[in-house]
């Protein structure tokens, strides 16, 4: 009986790591000599006519290189060239690999493809769907410790990763490893969060049209979430303006920062020629409050853009004229749409479930699986 519940674990391990996405890893950085070791597994290196060029086993190390326009990898028997691609394919149970260089220490999992890109070179992480969920959830909330907070968190991140599935299309990758896809850092490395991709897997957000949902999220809403058309000017049925009484209180609900007042004055006339000469106009944007979130300051200037600008934690923030300077006073971190990291995780702390807490960040949706919607990996 053991053996059998052994062979329907492993089966159960397979079918949940089988779907693959494709990342380009380290993609911030200008690649011309990485270090490729081994950490688990065994893998083949492969060129791009699909001829296996060697097998490279438990702590061995490739030297991956540009030169003279080409793609170097050496090992401590070969030196192999290409001016196109080659494949890292892991063989074993589970395939771990480490890129190193100066700035760089990183383990992945899965398979990886070394590309020639102009002058440079691509790396491509082809990983389980499930094991890149996880990794991201560790990468964007890993201080959080509350079982339910990381599964509503892995759902939502399949379900942004899925519904932004052919970002890179043309660039032959589905994901890269930055911010404005999701921050991706390498293998997960906390057995929680990964227990709470697997738990969730094929689980993703619908809206009512059966769709997959657009599931984004921030640090901290500030005690109320924005409504998506106030921040990107799209009207969306379940990402909505609302109290948020979970994120209050939070680590990321309350900063500061000061700005000196003739540079704002000059910075609103010089952007929106805003009439500082004129002293009630002044007292407008020199005494700011928003007790529920607005989406202008004063003459329609956006409060989003003002955050860019000045690089504030959100658009959620009252001004105060103290001597010479104009005092921020906000709340919450991040856009403030959808899903409240810190306010999940006091949801989750508070009892409640991951589908309760979904259903709070994202109403109007539906958790079902990819099955039902006919997603497919190769369309």
């Amino acid at each position: 009986m053991k053996f059998l519940a052994s062979i329907v674990i492993v089966l159960n391990y397979i079918v949940i790591f089988s779907q693959s996405v494709k990342v380009r890893i380290l993609s911030g950085n200008e690649i011309r000599n990485i270090q490729m070791t081994i950490y688990s597994g065994t893998y083949e290196l492969i060129d791009e006519k699909g001829n296996v060029l060697t097998t490279l086993n438990r702590d061995q190390t490739v030297s991956i290189s540009l030169n003279n326009n080409e793609i170097q990898c050496i090992t401590q028997q070969d030196t192999f060239k290409t001016t196109k691609s080659f494949s890292f394919r892991g063989k074993g149970f589970i395939n771990i690999f480490q890129l190193r260089s100066a700035r760089i220490d990183r383990l992945y999992d899965d398979h990886l493809q070394v590309l020639l890109q102009g002058k440079s070179i691509w790396l491509i992480n082809e990983v389980s769907l499930d094991k890149y969920v996880a990794s991201v959830v560790q990468a964007e909330a890993g201080v959080g410790k509350e079982a339910e907070f990381f599964k509503a968190h892995a759902i939502a991140t399949r379900t942004y990763s899925l519904k932004n599935f052919q970002k890179h299309k043309t660039e032959n990758f589905n994901f890269c490893d930055q911010e404005h896809c999701q921050v991706y850092k390498g293998r997960c490395t906390r057995t929680d969060i990964l227990v709470a991709a697997m738990q969730t897997h094929d689980l993703v957000l619908v809206d009512n049209n059966n769709e997959l949902a657009l599931t984004v999220y921030h640090s901290n809403s500030g005690g109320e979430t924005a409504a998506a058309e106030h921040i990107w000017g799209k009207f969306v049925p379940y990402l909505l303006q609302k109290k948020d009484s979970f994120s209050v209180g939070q680590s990321q609900y309350n900063w500061t920062k000061k700005i000196n007042k003739q540079e704002w004055l000059l910075y609103l006339k010089k952007n929106y020629s805003y009439p500082i000469e004129d002293p009630v106009k002044v007292k407008e944007v020199l005494s700011f409050r928003q007790p529920s979130r607005k989406i202008y300051l004063a003459e329609q200037i956006p409060l989003k853009q003002i955050r860019i600008d000045w690089k504030l934690n959100s658009t959620f923030f009252d001004i105060y004229e103290e001597e010479d300077h104009v005092v921020f006073k906000g709340k919450g971190f991040g856009h403030g749409v959808g899903f409240s990291q810190e306010g999940a995780m006091q949801m989750a702390r508070l009892g409640f479930t991951y589908d309760e807490i979904l259903e709070f960040y994202y109403p109007n949706t539906t958790i079902t699986r990819l099955d039902k919607i006919g997603f497919k990996f190769n369309p």
